[in-house]
């Protein structure tokens, strides 16, 4: 399957799980990891420890097709899946790739409504605008969804009151947005970022 291979904008959210592993953390919620995609992809390219638990929080259509393709790959005990994003409470790790934009709530409110946050948090392909945050509309070819775009300052602020601080931010140059009939609103290179919880901190 194409999307289970590494796609250019996966490598910084790659170096950081390989980092993640490194520094002792285990178990792992993806939000809106599809089928397991980036569980496969990751795992061709960096080391998995033996106790890794990853787990995929998406939508309820995805989680038997998960399931399946986990059984079938030898996988289940340590790939699961759910629908519900409490399930990611207690995990060391939240990989939120390409997802945010789709979410009812901001990253912050999903952080902010755990118990127990993560230790770590790595964002990729979202839309981050300068200086506005707005919803548009995106079609996905079988159906047209709700899609938010964030205002930088803002959404670095509401993590920053939840005790998380930037460890690296990048962009995505080839993934954009263009919203024709309205000027200043284009998106022109999506966003990732690398956030660590103040006390849990291992870098100065």
């Amino acid at each position: 399957m194409r999307r289970q291979e590494l796609e250019e904008y996966d490598y910084q959210p790659l170096f950081w799980i390989a980092e993640s592993f490194h520094e002792g953390m285990r178990v792992v919620a993806d939000i809106g990891g599809s089928v397991g995609i980036k569980f496969y992809a990751f795992s061709k390219y960096t080391r998995f420890p033996e106790s890794v638990l990853w787990r995929v929080i998406d939508v309820p259509a995805a989680v038997p097709l998960g399931r399946e393709l986990a059984r079938k790959n030898n996988a289940e005990e340590r790939l699961l899946f759910s629908d519900r994003l409490s399930d990611a409470d207690g995990c060391d790790v939240m990989l939120c790739l390409g997802s945010l934009q789709f979410l009812p709530q901001t990253l912050a409110q999903l952080v902010g409504s755990l118990e127990q946050r993560p230790a770590q948090i790595v964002v990729n392909t979202t839309p981050i605008h300068e200086t506005r945050s707005f919803f548009t509309l995106h079609s996905m070819g079988t159906a047209i969804c709700p899609y938010r775009v964030s205002n930088r300052n803002a959404f670095l602020e509401d993590m920053a009151k939840l005790g998380y601080r930037v460890r690296h931010s990048w962009l995505n140059p080839n993934k954009d947005m263009t919203l024709p009939f309205h000027d200043g609103f284009d998106v022109q290179h999506f966003s990732g970022f690398c956030f660590e919880r103040r006390d849990t901190s291992t870098w100065q």
